[in-house]
């Protein structure tokens, strides 16, 4: 099994993915890390955001919008002051969320890039979602409150206040119905988006959940780990994994540990059979649920910070190394074509 570095140094020799869609860089100062992507849902459209490393010279996050299919720039949204940590599409393409350290929610009109709406917070955002019917925004953020808005009007729906820990990251199930946090201290918490009740709590404390994604039937929720916290010393069995549960049940019904370094994002694909994972090793691996099936693909030279699958059938990832790839999944194999 080869190390971090190696499979680093591997993605430079050997990359599997279909294309580089995009890169951001600051010319004499070199590539500057990707942080979110998020895509339009017809996938015409990429939104990327950078990770401002250098803040003293850099104090606004870019957040540029491409065409997808030839990665022509059509322009960029902003400004932001600070880090963007999180970027949406709504369910039509019609909008944009970002949310980051600058603690001001941002909803843009996708096709003008004018800020439509701002919202500020106490608290830094760390990832935000739209509702499938784009109705309703829900926030994840530091201060352990998750938060359900107006789409529209920012207008404070539910307050969320029983999740135990730092919230990571936030997603919608398929119908709605149900919204789920992942927390600093590794536990999923669900709740009902109709009343505000927590319905389950999902894994225990340890390694902290940086992602989490329903299945498309909404039956199953998948949760990308991480070894970075004081917890996870303890339950070392959940640092760097992939954990999949049964919602009804609270049940885990699968776990992967192939990755060697922190995962920051899974989700789902091909209708649900396919579960992906990324990772600062610079991979991606792709589980085929159906054929127990498990790939590798790699291409990244610098830690995978994001992804988003397109049209179940192709996933976009971002990376540290400030490239934007694009990769063609075929139920578990990666189709190899080089740039």
């Amino acid at each position: 099994e080869l190390r971090g570095w190696e499979w680093r140094h591997l993605g430079a020799q050997a990359d599997m993915s279909v294309r580089a869609i995009a890169r951001f860089d600051d010319g004499a100062k070199g590539a500057r890390a990707v942080q979110c992507v998020a895509v339009s849902p017809d996938g015409r459209l990429l939104a990327v955001s950078d990770d401002a490393p250098n803040m003293r010279e850099q104090a606004q996050s870019i957040v540029r919008l491409f065409e997808r299919e030839s990665g022509a720039v059509l322009g960029e949204f902003g400004p932001h002051a600070a880090a963007v940590l999180s970027l949406a599409f709504d369910p039509a393409g019609a909008r944009l969320a970002t949310s980051g350290s600058d603690r001001v929610l941002r909803v843009f009109d996708v096709a003008t890039r004018e800020l439509r709406a701002s919202w500020p917070s106490k608290w830094s955002s760390t990832a935000l979602a739209f509702s499938p019917d784009g109705s309703t925004l829900a926030t994840a953020g530091l201060d352990r409150i998750g938060r359900i808005l107006d789409a529209a009007s920012g207008a404070l729906l539910h307050t969320l206040h029983d999740n135990n820990g730092q919230q990571l990251c936030v997603a919608f199930s398929p119908d709605g119905a149900r919204v789920a946090f992942g927390t600093l201290e590794g536990a999923v918490y669900v709740w009902r988006t109709s009343d505000g009740v927590l319905e389950r709590v999902l894994g225990e404390r340890g390694a902290s959940t940086n992602w989490v994604a329903f299945s498309p039937d909404g039956r199953r929720l998948a949760a990308a780990g991480n070894s970075e916290t004081p917890l996870a010393l303890a339950r070392e069995q959940w640092a760097n994994t992939l954990r999949e549960f049964d919602i009804a049940t609270g049940d885990i019904v699968g776990v992967w540990h192939d990755h060697e370094d922190r995962l920051t994002w899974c989700g789902y694909a091909q209708s649900g059979r396919m579960l992906i994972s990324t990772s600062a090793d610079a991979t991606v691996r792709t589980h085929d649920l159906w054929r127990h099936q498990d790939s590798l693909l790699i291409g990244h030279t610098g830690a995978v910070n994001a992804a988003v699958v397109v049209r179940d059938e192709l996933l976009v990832t971002g990376g540290a190394d400030g490239s934007v790839r694009e990769w063609a999944l075929a139920y578990g194999e990666a189709l190899v074509i080089r740039e």
